[in-house]
């Protein structure tokens, strides 16, 4: 089974429990209290060339949250091209995934619409 088969399995078996317990013990936070935000874009690259407006409308709006990006080695190069985007780590390198998973966002958008 590859990495990539492996978390999509995992994000499918305990990604909707995982969200529901986080709300019960992480209080929301205002706009004026998010500093990072993460997305989390495992999808092809034309999505990922769909997803820089969003971006850029956020950054626009508000422009004080670092912005990281979570996804595959196949989309990095289109993330690198944003500058809106701090950082990019890719999921199947561990110690990116690790990088990404023990930073502390303030907002997680997972893109992925097939879950």
């Amino acid at each position: 089974m590859g990495k990539t088969v492996l978390l999509k399995l995992l994000d499918l078996l305990l990604g909707t429990p995982l969200v529901h317990a986080a709300r019960l013990i992480v209080p929301r936070k205002n706009v004026s209290e998010i500093h990072k935000i993460l997305f989390i874009r495992p999808g092809g690259i034309g999505d990922a060339v769909l997803l820089i407006p969003a971006i850029k409308a956020i950054k626009t709006k508000y422009p004080d949250p670092q912005i990281d990006i979570l996804a595959e080695k196949r989309n990095c190069g289109v993330f690198s091209i944003c500058p809106e985007v701090r950082d990019i780590n890719l999921y199947d390198r561990p110690k990116e995934l690790w990088n990404a998973i023990r930073n502390e966002y303030d907002v997680v958008i997972d893109t992925e619409s097939s879950y």
